[in-house]
């Protein structure tokens, strides 16, 4: 379909021809295309009454950041939890394994930067690397990949930062840092040198960290102070519960 002047003509009398047009037009401009379009006999037919009823525990929130993946599959995990250690609720922290999401992308995209350090400016490979960023986004293949290395906690043992539930600036600052020529240089888009001032294009927990500082956050609370993987959860929590959270992530 190509646009011309007669289609728009042809458009705009079809628009005009019907007058509840124009009234839905108003409404949306004035309130908005949500609240106009809101149907109370459509809510009414939705009782919210099921069948079936799990305890959920209670509500989490990403607030403005992307980890719904994270949070719609450690909450996937907390009923059975609850159950297990007879609690009304509970709550795996979100922040840990956001951590060590952005570690292993960082990992990620460096070793494509080393992989690819040797081709030309214009290869198609390196620039597909460079667009390959550590974005808050993932699936459930990356979470269980997560808690197969890395394990999960309660959410009293790493809760939320600043950065945390809120991302964005966090994100920019950490894929400037992974780009920049070196530990000094302003952040560029340009080809990480193979070696600068003694640090390595496979150094990721050095940008890591020097994101965390340069985000506004401290670094040494980033990175959590806890062994990883399966040994341990906070001292509040019994040995039972240490037990099965080992066991949700063999």
């Amino acid at each position: 379909m190509t646009l011309t002047p007669e289609l728009l003509d042809h458009f705009r009398a079809t628009y005009e021809a019907d007058p509840t047009n124009r009234l839905v037009e108003g409404a949306v401009a004035h309130v908005g295309i949500e609240r106009a379009a809101y149907n109370p006999a459509a809510l009414a037919r939705h009782t919210f009454e099921f069948s079936i009823s799990v305890d959920t525990g209670e509500i989490t929130d990403q607030r403005k950041s992307g980890r719904c993946w994270l949070f719609a599959s450690l909450n996937s995990l907390r009923p059975a939890v609850m159950a297990r250690l007879n609690v009304e609720t509970m709550e795996f922290s979100q922040s840990y394994l956001f951590f060590y999401d952005k570690l292993e992308k960082a990992a990620t995209f460096l070793d494509h930067v080393v992989d690819t350090l040797d081709a030309p400016d214009d290869d198609r490979a390196f620039r597909l690397a460079l667009t390959t960023h550590v974005s808050d986004g993932g699936d459930w293949d990356y979470f269980v990949s997560l808690i197969a290395k890395w394990g999960i906690v309660p959410h009293q043992a790493m809760p939320d930062s600043f950065n945390a539930t809120d991302s964005a600036r966090f994100v920019t600052h950490m894929e400037l840092r992974l780009k920049r020529r070196g530990p000094d240089a302003p952040g560029t888009c340009a080809r990480p040198r193979r070696r600068h001032r003694g640090h390595s294009p496979r150094d990721p927990g050095r940008h890591l960290y020097d994101c965390a500082q340069g985000a506004g956050q401290s670094a040494d609370h980033v990175h959590v102070r806890i062994p990883r993987q399966r040994q341990g959860v906070s001292s509040d929590w019994s040995d039972e519960s240490a037990r099965i959270l080992c066991r949700l992530h063999r």
